[in-house]
């Protein structure tokens, strides 16, 4: 399918689009969402590649550039919109609208990472959790980022009544959308096709209660 380029073409393709609810199928609202239900995305593909699909979805590893790919998207629009699992089984992707918001923090351990609520100072740049004096502050404002699940996009809209430039807007981003769910879904079948799960033990650490001589 080739990106529309015509007002009809636009109208149609938004109009048309496949929506899913972005919280729950109570709370009514919907946006512009794709189908990865293995039973939809491995339709035509060879029984023991759909086989391995089912086994992955048990496999952190599996997920790990699809994710990726979708964080991507995320960034892209700098998070004021979003890529959002939904469904009882995550089976649906779910455009959906979010931002960046300042998270409070004013200084990091370069070591381990943790985040503080204070600046930084000569006197105290201890990290509070490993202990190492390597706190410092950040140069730029922290931001976290926030979703908005709960919100509907376009679900009642006359877009026979949109100017051709917010249509054209507006089906840039949603063909993103499109585009970035196919690469991901894409990227999941790559790794079926060239992984296998196994079972496999490992050994835990685990704190136990010992006696000891006194």
């Amino acid at each position: 399918m080739k990106r529309p380029r015509s007002r009809s073409d636009m109208i149609e393709y938004l109009s048309g689009h496949f929506r899913y609810y972005t919280m729950h199928s109570w709370n009514r609202s919907k946006s512009y969402a794709a189908r990865i239900k293995i039973r939809h995305i491995g339709s035509g593909l060879p029984n023991d590649v759909v086989s391995r699909m089912y086994d992955c979805l048990e496999v952190r590893e599996a997920f790990r550039e699809p994710n990726s790919i979708l964080g991507e998207f995320d960034k892209r629009h700098k998070y004021r919109r979003q890529i959002f699992y939904n469904g009882r089984s995550g089976g649906y992707l779910v455009l959906i609208p979010g931002g960046t918001k300042p998270s409070g923090y004013k200084s990091y351990c370069e070591d381990c990472g943790q985040k503080n609520c204070n600046p930084a100072t000569e006197e105290k740049h201890q990290c509070g959790r490993c202990g190492a004096d390597a706190r410092v502050n950040f140069e730029e404002e922290d931001m976290e980022v926030y979703t908005q699940p709960g919100q509907g996009m376009d679900m009642e809209e006359d877009f026979k009544s949109w100017d051709t430039d917010s249509l054209r807007d507006r089906v840039a981003l949603v063909w993103d959308f499109d585009q970035t769910c196919g690469k991901a879904v894409q990227a999941f079948i790559r790794f079926a096709e060239t992984h296998e799960v196994v079972d496999d033990t490992i050994l835990v650490p685990k704190d136990i209660k010992v006696a000891v001589s006194i």
